[in-house]
C-alpha cells in the first residue's frame, strides 16, 4: 500500500469507526511516509485502550491498556492480549475478532444498511397509494410488487391477493431469516 493510502485508511479510521469504538477515541500520531506506516491509538466499547500499528500487510495490536474495572474486564483483556503482535489484513477483522461489542455494532450496521423492509414496513407497503393499477402481465414495463399477484381468474391482469398481508409477512419473515444466515456466515467467515 503506498503511503497515500495508508494516509487516507488511517484518516477514515479516525471518523469511520466511531459506531463500534469510544467515540473521537482514535488519534494517529505516527505517519512516516519513509516506512510507510501509521501508530494510532484508540479504545474499544470494553474500555480497553489499544495502540495499533498500521502497515502495508494490515494492522496490528502492539499495546493494550485497560482505563476501568468491571467485572468482564479479565475476559476483554484476555482476548486482547491473545491477538498481541498478530497482523490482522484489515481494521474490521481486527476490531471484530478482539471486540464483541464491535462485532455486534458492526452487523447491527450492516443490518440497518441492508436489510429489506420489515414488520413496521408493512403497512406503508399495504397502502393503497402504493397499489396501481397495472398494464397486462406481458408488458415489460411492470414494476414487480410482490403484494400483486395473478388472479386464478385472469391470467393477464394483477390483482390484490386477498392474503396479501400474509404473503407480505411471510415474505418479510423469510426475509429476516436469510438476513440472520448472511450475519452468522459473516461472523463465521472472519472468525
Amino acid at each position: 500500500m503506498r503511503f497515500e493510502a495508508l494516509d487516507k485508511k488511517l484518516d477514515a479510521i479516525c471518523k469511520d469507526y466511531d459506531y463500534g469504538i469510544v467515540p473521537g477515541s482514535v488519534t494517529v500520531y505516527i505517519r512516516d511516509r519513509v516506512q510507510n506506516t501509521g501508530r494510532m491509538e484508540l479504545t474499544i466499547l470494553e474500555g480497553i485502550m489499544l495502540i495499533i500499528d498500521a502497515f502495508d500487510e494490515g494492522f496490528m495490536v502492539t499495546s493494550c491498556t485497560p482505563f476501568i474495572d468491571s467485572p468482564t474486564m479479565a475476559n476483554s483483556l484476555k482476548l486482547v492480549q491473545d491477538h498481541l503482535q498478530y497482523m490482522f489484513d484489515t481494521m474490521d477483522n481486527l476490531l471484530m475478532t478482539i471486540s464483541p461489542l464491535f462485532a455486534q455494532r458492526f452487523l447491527d450496521k450492516i443490518q440497518t444498511t441492508c436489510i429489506s423492509p420489515t414488520l413496521t414496513d408493512l403497512p406503508k407497503a399495504l397502502d393503497d397509494s402504493t397499489i396501481t393499477t397495472a398494464l397486462p402481465a406481458s408488458s415489460s414495463s411492470i414494476p414487480f410488487n410482490p403484494l400483486l399477484t395473478t388472479s386464478p381468474s385472469s391470467s393477464s391482469s394483477p390483482s390484490l391477493s386477498s392474503s396479501s398481508s400474509t404473503a407480505a409477512a411471510t415474505h418479510v419473515h423469510q426475509s429476516q431469516q436469510q438476513t440472520s444466515n448472511v450475519y452468522n456466515d459473516i461472523f463465521d467467515w472472519i472468525h
